[in-house]
């Protein structure tokens, strides 16, 4: 995979100094996707109740209506709420379901695989700490070149790339 070969090339090439905090937000495709799926189910959530107001009020109307508006509000959340930060001053790694500090992580590694959630081959961080367990981080966020070399930095003979 072409790809992924000039993604870790720009990571080694990359040095960035381990001050501060680094904000890495959800990347432009993923947004416009979830928001192009997020958009129409809320309409069609509306829909579905105005259909249930004008039917007679009945409640099958309302409940699908429940549903669709639900799982678009599910998908506006993640397309504005995804957010990846590495605080150095702090030493942690946080995200939404994720607080880990940067010492406990054991071993990290960049490769290509299918990640949880998901169907396709993409660029992955997987994430072994102390306590043995396995975190995942999914490549989906912007500047995934600048938060990759962050932690390659970080965690220097603790991280390591797989070339399949």
């Amino acid at each position: 995979m072409l790809f992924f070969d000039e993604f870790v090339k720009k990571i080694e090439k990359k040095d960035m100094a381990l001050v501060g905090r680094y904000s890495f937000g959800l990347e432009f495709k993923k947004k416009v996707t979830w928001l192009a799926t997020g958009i129409p189910l809320l309409l069609m959530g509306l829909f579905q109740a105005y259909t249930g107001y004008e039917m007679g009020n009945k409640a099958a109307y309302y409940i699908f209506a429940l549903v669709l508006a639900g799982l678009g509000i599910y998908h506006f959340k993640m397309a504005f709420s995804y957010r990846v930060v590495i605080d150095f001053d702090r030493g942690t790694l946080k995200n939404d379901k994720l607080n880990l500090k940067l010492e406990e992580i054991d071993t990290a590694v960049l490769k290509r695989m299918v990640a949880p959630g998901s169907k396709k081959l993409q660029a992955c961080i997987d994430v072994i700490t102390v306590d043995r367990k396995e975190i995942i981080i999914p490549l989906i966020m912007t500047k995934k070149a600048d938060f990759t070399a962050l932690l390659r930095k970080q965690l220097q003979g603790k991280f390591s790339v797989i070339r399949d």
